[in-house]
């Protein structure tokens, strides 16, 4: 009779398991997501400052370099 309830117990394993290893490639999908934000946030930045620098010139009346 003990015998009986380790195939349920053997497939509880398994779809924990699963679960495990779905949640764990659902992070790395986030992680890379994470840092592709990044990445585009950062050339946002450097566009910016780079624009706040051309305007400053412009402002002053110096030559801008595009």
């Amino acid at each position: 009779m003990a015998d009986e309830g380790l195939p349920d117990l053997a497939r509880e394993v398994q779809e924990i398991v699963e679960k495990y290893h779905a949640r764990g490639e659902e992070i790395r999908r986030l992680r890379r997501r994470i840092n592709e934000l990044e990445r585009g946030l950062a050339e946002i930045e450097r566009r910016l400052v780079r624009l706040l620098e051309w305007l400053e010139k412009e402002d002053t009346g110096e030559e801008a370099k595009h």
